[in-house]
């Protein structure tokens, strides 16, 4: 049970008034007086009972979110009332693809693209590709027609290796529909431990007609091409072109190594 913030609360008490035998009566009384006092000096929510984990899970994103967001209005949303509806909605068992959905929905309301929630599995896939360091197979994921669709595939990679183009679509892995799927829930199921194995199957469009693959690769690491470089010669004059593809903690010293490497082309 939850107990919403009050503008106001008074209590009349008469001094004197509980004796030896209305002990119960006092201890109640005296519960409501410290509720009424938190929420009136601290204007905060106060939890009465314990929240399952779910709704706790629920409540730390809104505390982390009520403490740094910088827009104190909250997209002019009633921002309490969004996270008591939130946790009633986490009341009840729920899978955790259904909880992450549940949390990103509140966090939607705020109107702000860069405010979102990452589950775990997520996070470790933006550390992963920020390191540089992989495990998979080599494709770059997008969403086609409610499908992940390969939007590249890197260079010397067991994708490209196994035939995989840009433009196919994955339909099964590991024998799991991946109907519905996001790039990042894919990923993490293309990722693993070096050596290992993971089946696909790929659908590739060739004008009326479609052409399916089954494959099976063996995952292997390698390094993100974040940054790709090359030199042409336009009107007589050699032109060097670097191309930032994403942004990690090798990025800069990537950069300058492709800056380097054109100078010496002259």
């Amino acid at each position: 049970i939850l107990v919403k913030k009050f503008s106001a609360l008074s209590f009349s008490i008469k001094k004197n008034t509980f004796s030896g035998s209305t002990k119960l009566n006092k201890a109640i009384t005296d519960a409501v007086i410290k509720i009424g006092f938190c929420i009136i000096l601290f204007n905060q929510p106060c939890e009465v009972l314990a929240l399952n984990g779910q709704q706790e899970q629920v409540a730390e994103v809104w505390r982390t979110v009520d403490k740094l967001y910088y827009d104190r209005t909250f997209n002019q949303i009633d921002w309490f009332d969004l996270r008591q509806k939130t946790i009633k909605s986490a009341q009840n068992p729920m899978g955790e693809r259904e909880l992450d959905m549940l949390i990103s929905n509140m966090l939607q309301q705020l109107g702000d693209i860069y405010t979102r929630y990452l589950p775990p599995s997520k996070y470790q896939t933006i550390v992963q590709n920020v390191s540089g360091e992989l495990a998979g197979i080599g494709i770059t994921i997008g969403i086609k027609d409610s499908f992940p669709v390969v939007l590249g595939v890197e260079s010397n990679t067991p994708a490209e290796k196994a035939g995989i183009r840009s433009g196919d679509l994955i339909m099964e892995c590991s024998g799991e529909d991946m109907e519905g799927y996001g790039p990042d829930e894919v990923a993490s199921l293309l990722r693993g431990p070096e050596g290992s194995r993971v089946g696909l199957k790929t659908k590739r469009i060739v004008g009326n007609s479609n052409k399916t693959f089954d494959l099976i690769l063996n995952r292997e690491k390698f390094k993100l091409q974040g940054v790709i470089s090359e030199t042409f010669n336009f009107q007589n004059k050699n032109i060097g072109v670097i191309k930032i593809k994403s942004f990690g903690a090798n990025t800069t010293n990537d950069v300058m190594s492709s800056l380097e490497k054109i100078r010496k082309e002259g």
